[in-house]
């Protein structure tokens, strides 16, 4: 063979094997398929938290976002009035978000109707410690036996007195018993200037809701309803009692005032002792702050025949429609988390946990609320309360006002309440 023939032999084999090569590449590079960037799950949160709160929220989910990144949490901050009404809206039509948090008083009326999700399997599956729950805010997620919800910040009420008013009064401990509450009022109602009106009473009652009653009632060893939701049993003795006593402090005795925005008269003095959530030293430092620094002290309610106040706040659920429960229930986890907790803290919400009390009572101020939580219930969860509430409001008033005896007031509220339960 030739020497030219063999060169272009050569030059024919290099470029079948060039061929080769880059065909092999190209069905490479075709028949596989090209990786690309997997999309977030994205979960809906709704809330109502106020701009503050809102601002603080916003920061810490993404840091949840960016320790998740297949998670993507979108925001939306509904006013508190219109919350309820959209939400109904948004699961008639199909839209509802997928985590909400929802006033305590709801859960059970969206469980009742099948709008939440159980949660008793993820609890138990991820090993949730319930008992590390405050028991007054954890009750309000329970609705038939299941969880539909837990406990994302609560509140309670404890005694707000003027230790200067005190002080005058040679008072040196806020009263710890409903027979020192009376003495002390009595001590501490006056007519400064001597015309003949009082000027400064020694207690303010600054509602007729359950929120400023109940207390009083379960002090007393009463309730609303009987354990099983199914009748109405305020009207009971110990009902009757703690009402009378309540309506006594006003008009038999004449040492409480009953009226709203009681923190005002606080801060200037018309009230030696009020009832109030933690919100109440802001209120006060907003007329006096002074008063407020100074002159204001907190101390655990005083008992009656049990130690008893009432729990506020809100509670972390997530809806049925959801289609991403796995991704939602990991950031409702990251709410409860004591991280989360202690950050929201800072904007004064109340931690829910147990486990945090110790580092939270190095603040003599919320300190006091931390121990009340431990003797403080939940409003009664039933799914029709909200309409109930306005019923006890009514009638509670009206006796407070004089207008009816106790026994009426609670027998109207009753009568009312046992048509909505069916009994």
């Amino acid at each position: 063979m030739s020497t030219l023939s063999r060169k272009y032999m050569y030059i024919i084999a290099s470029l079948l094997i060039i061929i080769l090569i880059l065909g092999g590449a190209l069905a490479y590079y075709v028949l596989t398929p090209v990786s690309t960037p997997k999309k977030p799950i994205v979960i809906r949160f709704w809330h109502a938290y106020n701009p503050v709160e809102a601002e603080k929220v916003a920061k810490l989910v993404e840091e949840f976002m960016k320790e998740n990144p297949d998670i993507k949490v979108e925001m939306e901050a509904i006013p508190y009035g219109a919350l309820h009404d959209k939400l109904i809206t948004a699961m008639a039509a199909g839209t509802a978000p997928d985590v909400v948090r929802m006033d305590i008083i709801w859960v059970p009326e969206f469980a009742s109707i099948g709008a939440l999700l159980e949660l008793d399997e993820f609890i138990e599956r991820d090993n949730i410690d319930l008992n590390n729950f405050f028991p007054g805010p954890l009750e309000t997620c329970k609705w038939n036996g299941h969880y539909y919800g837990l406990p994302l910040d609560t509140n309670t009420r404890v005694l707000f007195y003027r230790k200067d008013l005190f002080a005058e009064a040679g008072i040196d401990h806020p009263p710890r018993t409903w027979q020192e509450l009376l003495e002390f009022a009595k001590k501490l109602t006056k007519d400064k200037d001597g015309d003949g009106k009082i000027d400064q009473y020694g207690l303010a009652i600054g509602g007729a809701w359950p929120w400023h009653f109940f207390p009083f009632l379960w002090q007393n060893g009463g309730d609303f309803l009987d354990e099983d939701m199914k009748k109405c049993i305020i009207n009971n003795t110990e009902g009757v009692e703690a009402l009378q006593f309540l309506v006594d402090l006003i008009h038999k005795y004449k040492v409480a005032e009953y009226g709203t925005d009681v923190w005002r008269g606080f801060a200037l003095g018309r009230y030696a002792m009020m009832i109030m959530g933690p919100w109440g030293k802001p209120l006060v430092a907003s007329v006096d702050k002074e008063v407020a620094e100074e002159k204001t002290g907190v101390a655990l309610l005083f008992k009656g025949k049990y130690a008893a106040s009432i729990v506020g706040g809100e509670d972390i659920v997530i809806f049925r429609q959801s289609k991403h429960p796995e991704a939602a229930w990991k950031f409702v986890k990251f709410l409860i988390s004591e991280r989360f907790q202690l950050e929201m803290f800072e904007v004064g919400q109340i931690p829910v946990l147990r486990s945090l009390v110790p580092k939270l009572s190095t603040d003599p101020y919320y300190k006091v609320f931390m121990e009340q939580l431990e003797t403080a219930r939940a409003r009664t969860p039933h799914p029709k309360f909200a309409q109930m509430k306005e019923i006890i409001h009514r009638e509670v008033e009206a006796a407070l006002l004089g207008l009816k005896t106790p026994k009426e007031a609670l027998d109207a509220i009753a009568a009312e309440v046992n048509k909505i339960l069916g009994s």
